[in-house]
Order: structure tokens, then C-alpha cells, then sequence
């Protein structure tokens, strides 16, 4: 049962570190996004495109997250990407 269990840890630890590098591209992504914007003065928070990133990802949910689960990873997310939009 042990070796079940530093299996998992093992591959939790790798996803987790999968997940960092994602999130580090993203605010790459944002933080170029928010060039864009500035450049032509546009609004860093666009509330039309977090409810299109939020409903896509709801169609696309397998589970066994729920929807208001993802929503509510995303949301955070996208809350701190906008931060990071605005640097």
C-alpha cells in the first residue's frame, strides 16, 4: 500500500510541477497581452472573455472536477493574470 502511495505523491509532485511551468507560460502570454492593450490603450479586464474562458472550459470538463470547481480555479487564475497584465 506504501508504494501506492509514493507512486502518487511521485506523479502529483510531477503534475505539479507540469502545472507550474503552464502557469508561468500563461502570465508570459499575459504579460505580453497586457503590452498589446496598453499599446492601444485598450482595458486590461475584459469581462466577455472570462466568460468565453470559463464556458469553454465547462464544455470541455470531463470530471471528475465539477464545473463550479474548474470555474472557481480558473477564476483565481485569471484574477492573477490580470494583475500580472498590468506590470
Amino acid at each position: 500500500m506504501a508504494s501506492n502511495l509514493d507512486e502518487y505523491r511521485r506523479k502529483i509532485n510531477q503534475m505539479d510541477m507540469e502545472l507550474l511551468q503552464l502557469l508561468n507560460q500563461r502570465a508570459e502570454c499575459a504579460i505580453e497581452i497586457g503590452k498589446i492593450k496598453r499599446a492601444k490603450n485598450m482595458e486590461i479586464f475584459v469581462p466577455g472573455r472570462e466568460k468565453e474562458i470559463l464556458e469553454n472550459l465547462s464544455q470541455h470538463n470531463a470530471g471528475p472536477l465539477s464545473n463550479e470547481m474548474i470555474c472557481h480555479i480558473f477564476q483565481e487564475i485569471i484574477s492573477i493574470m490580470k494583475e500580472v497584465q498590468s506590470i
